[in-house]
């Protein structure tokens, strides 16, 4: 069966609102991103708003910190798996069951 979600992160709305806005735009699923993850704080903000996690995404430009799925061979590459370590277990508090990471601008070399 073909499922449906809305993007939490797309809107420009705070977390639990944009939760609300999704919910009464007639979504029953959302997808989440890292930034959204404090704010919402619990699976309850968004079961008892009648919606059910749909997938977490990790976007190549876009991680805490100033972090970015690009220095993953770089000098940054602990504190990039740390984040993306952190934000996946987040992710499977709030009840996403699914994730996806968007893949680096760049590919290293395949010599390391």
């Amino acid at each position: 069966m073909l499922q449906i979600a809305a993007c939490a992160w797309a809107l420009s709305t705070p977390p639990l609102e944009s939760l609300d806005r999704i919910r009464l735009a007639g979504f029953d699923t959302v997808d989440l991103w890292p930034n959204s993850f404090d704010a919402i704080g619990s699976a309850d903000q968004i079961t008892r708003r009648g919606l059910k996690p749909g997938c977490f995404g990790l976007l190549a430009g876009a991680l805490p910190g100033g972090l970015s799925l690009d220095d993953i061979t770089g000098d940054k590459a602990q504190a990039v798996l740390d984040v993306m370590f952190q934000s996946i277990d987040k992710a499977a508090a709030l009840g996403t069951k699914r994730a996806y990471m968007v893949t680096p601008m760049e590919y290293p070399a395949d010599d390391t």
